[in-house]
């Protein structure tokens, strides 16, 4: 009987040992996989900053354009990589824009294409490009901000700030609206 005994308390113990390695591990998971103002920088997933590093932006602009220089700043400060191809005329940088599809009434200044062929036309906010880059939609070739809104980013103008819409463009040449910017916060 006192081996018996002797034997489920053993086995009781070695349970309750597995059982503390296994809320180790589940705790150990809990870390790794929760949000990364819980854990912060010690998280060994990559950050939406860290995947930004690893996707060059090559911005085509005309070199008569200082909103897009604006953008370019702007896209730095939120650590892309980017790589301004400065065009001879806005002839050139018609043919970008050309080459992506991208419909007349969606042009902008600027054409962006990062490195994995999405294209962002105009002063997208680099807020939509994380987004739509981290999930891009089935059919999308990309965002275009059309037009100039005052206040979009690269665009500011003292306090002024215009709503606007950024799009996104698809595949068979539609496009349909990606996000609503109703003031400059929703930008950043």
């Amino acid at each position: 009987m006192k081996n018996k005994l002797s034997f489920v308390v053993l086995s009781l113990l070695l349970v309750a040992c597995q059982k503390t390695d296994i809320q180790q591990e589940n705790m150990n998971l809990q870390e790794k996989t929760a949000p990364l103002s819980v854990v912060g920088h010690s998280s060994s997933y990559p950050t939406s900053a860290q995947k930004r590093l690893k996707e060059q932006l090559t911005v085509n602009r005309d070199a008569n354009c200082g909103c897009c220089h604006q953008w370019i700043e702007h896209a730095k400060a939120d650590s892309w990589v980017i790589k301004d191809v400065v065009l001879s005329s806005n002839a050139k940088v018609a043919e970008i824009k050309d080459q992506y599809a991208i419909a007349p009434e969606m042009r902008s200044c600027h054409t962006t294409v990062s490195s994995s062929g999405y294209v962002f036309e105009g002063h997208v906010p680099m807020k939509a490009m994380t987004a739509f880059l981290e999930n891009p939609p089935e059919n999308a070739i990309g965002l275009a901000v059309p037009s100039m809104p005052v206040g979009s980013v690269g665009m500011e103008d003292g306090g002024h700030f215009m709503p606007y819409e950024v799009m996104q463009l698809n595949h068979d040449g539609t496009y349909q609206v990606f996000a609503k910017i109703d003031q400059p916060s929703d930008q950043y």
